[in-house]
């Protein structure tokens, strides 16, 4: 029986069509993840994830901060090696108030390019809290990014943000020690300069008075003597 080739043709055409249909397509999974830290360089504390404002890490009126801000994609590892890359990674944040950045800028925006499967890419910032920050305020800082497969399949498209949480505490001002007032100190008057009555200034009236009795014994002496003549 002949065969005809036309036929044979579109046979093993036709198979072939149907075998790349059934083959599955290949999935490309990347697991992207953020992780936003905060630690406060002038009180020295550690770097904390603080979520809530009950983990809040408490800060002050010009302190320095430093964010750490940690992109990373859990994916595979795959079998072939990079087929759970994230492909075009952004990070993005916008500094609240409350808080001043030591770049001058508040928006921040970073190409991380493509994570690579079990690997992180870790971005640092440093702001300084506003002097004029009130006590009792919540800075509330976020950050987000972006990402997809390689394949550019948009059901594994990749997104997430984290953040990161200050109160600032104001210290009370110290009140200054009360000085009592200065009681003048009257002046010192010198005593009043009085005669010395020293033994030499007794001795010479002493010497006098007696002198003195003597001549008027020795005149009544005479005067008695001559009487009796």
């Amino acid at each position: 029986m002949k065969i005809s080739t036309k036929l044979v043709s579109a046979s093993v055409t036709g198979v072939a069509l149907a075998g790349l249909i059934a083959a599955p397509a290949f999935a490309c999974t990347p697991k992207g993840v953020i992780t936003k830290y905060v630690q406060d360089k002038t009180t020295g504390s550690q770097m904390v994830d603080a979520n809530t404002e009950a983990s809040a890490l408490t800060v002050h009126p010009g302190d320095t901060l430093v964010y750490t801000i940690v992109v990373g994609n859990n994916g595979g590892p795959s079998k072939n090696g990079s087929d759970d890359d994230m492909a075009n990674t952004k990070m993005t944040d916008s500094l609240p108030a409350g808080v001043t950045p030591a770049s001058g800028s508040k928006d921040i925006s970073e190409d991380l390019g493509t994570v690579k499967e079990q690997k992180t890419v870790t971005k640092t910032y440093t702001v300084t809290v506003d002097a004029d920050a009130k006590d009792g305020q919540i800075i509330n800082n976020k950050a987000c990014y972006t990402g997809e497969a390689i394949n550019k399949d948009k059901k594994a498209a990749q997104a997430g943000c984290d953040v990161a949480i200050v109160k600032v505490s104001v210290p009370p001002t110290p009140t200054p020690p009360v000085t009592p007032p200065t009681t003048p100190t009257p002046p010192v008057t010198p005593p009043a300069v009085l005669p010395s009555t020293g033994a030499g200034n007794l001795i010479a009236p002493a010497g006098l008075v007696a002198g003195l009795g003597y001549a008027g014994n020795m005149l009544r002496l005479k005067r008695r003597a001559s009487k009796r003549d």
